[in-house]
């Protein structure tokens, strides 16, 4: 019983976090100036959000067939989190270098980012 509620919560937050990712990557992408190609990294992250939602989906579904329980759920989550971690160093590596520094952590543990203005 506990299983299943904390499994439907942690895959709450996937639809959730999800989701985000993906309304926030496509209105990225179709807010770029008209006949001009995205960033792949935007069209990445519209992939990895997507992808995020349906293993979402499937994982809540597992919940009612046991056929989707076990190894195939398990490929399914390794993945996602593999392509998840992809993104966030594609997402982090296109940062400009001084942002990059700035949002390192600092001595008191809080981020900052304060990106440095171009002269």
């Amino acid at each position: 019983m506990a299983s299943t509620v904390v499994n439907f919560a942690i895959r709450g937050f996937q639809v959730v976090f999800a989701a985000v990712v993906l309304g926030l990557s496509v209105s990225l992408v179709r807010g770029q100036a008209p006949g001009a190609n995205s960033p792949i990294s935007l069209r990445y992250t519209s992939f990895v959000g997507g992808l995020s939602l349906v293993t979402a989906f499937v994982g809540i579904a597992g919940e009612f067939f046991t056929l989707i329980q076990g190894k195939i759920s398990l490929i399914m989550d390794t993945i996602v989190a593999l392509v998840n971690i992809a993104g966030g160093v594609v997402g982090h590596s296109h940062l400009p270098y001084e942002v990059r520094i700035a949002t390192h952590a600092t001595s008191s543990g809080l981020a900052t980012c304060y990106p440095h203005p171009r002269r």
